[in-house]
């Protein structure tokens, strides 16, 4: 029934209308949801439970598709969630961690990009097709733990690094290290995607039994790891 102006009744719901507004207006600026402060340790631990959380979402997708080669997409995405992760837990955000977050971004991005265009339209690669007829008969628990749950176990131990960069950042100001660091970086990266853009295109007009030697790949047998590991 409504109320009428003036009366106890009418005053008392101006101010309980008054008060959820505060209230609202207050929590908005709070930024919810409430972050929790765990040590720097206590965030490493539970980087693990992010990193199989993640990779049980693309065991799901393989399932679902019957290709556990999906696995490999998400391989480089899911440095860059344990970066976000290791980030958002952070108190202090320096300079020196976002730009290593967004080296890591790159990388990935380029990563899943150059999977994703290679693997469109040929099914499952033939190595995961292998193991999947050697686990006849157990095909989805071996997928679980020794295809998914195993390379988010490796993500979060590689993602060590990314972890002591943002809670032990060391000096603040930029030194000589950091400038060789990333001059590595971006030459790893160069010499990566030029070496996986030639194969690529070789790939399509070789010969039977022909193998590549021109491009980068005249002075190593292997450019585009020998890139990956410079960069990292």
């Amino acid at each position: 029934r409504p109320l009428r102006p003036g009366t106890s009744g009418f005053r008392l719901r101006s101010v309980y209308h008054n008060l959820e507004y505060f209230w609202l207006q207050n929590l908005i600026r709070l930024h919810l949801p409430i972050r929790v402060t765990m040590t720097p340790i206590a965030v490493y631990g539970t980087s693990l439970f992010v990193a199989l959380t993640y990779m049980t979402i693309f065991f799901l997708i393989g399932t679902w598709k019957k290709d556990n080669s999906v696995v490999d997409l998400g391989w480089g995405p899911g440095f860059v969630v344990l970066s976000l992760y290791y980030l958002m837990r952070s108190n202090v955000l320096e300079t020196r961690s976002l730009i290593v977050f967004c080296m890591v971004s790159i990388w990935a991005g380029r990563l899943f990009t150059h999977l994703f265009t290679r693997s469109r339209g040929h099914g499952e690669d033939f190595r995961y097709t292998a193991m999947r007829e050697r686990w006849r008969g157990a095909v989805l628990l071996n997928s679980f733990f020794k295809v998914y749950m195993l390379q988010g176990f490796i993500m979060f131990l590689l993602s060590y690094p990314l972890w002591l960069l943002v809670f032990h950042p060391g000096t603040r100001s930029t030194t000589v290290l950091d400038y060789i660091g990333s001059a590595a970086w971006l030459t790893g990266l160069l010499i990566e995607a030029v070496a996986e853009f030639q194969l690529l295109n070789f790939t399509r007009i070789k010969r039977p039994g022909q193998i590549m030697q021109t491009g980068v790949w005249r002075y190593s047998r292997h450019p585009n790891y020998f890139g990956e590991s410079l960069l990292w």
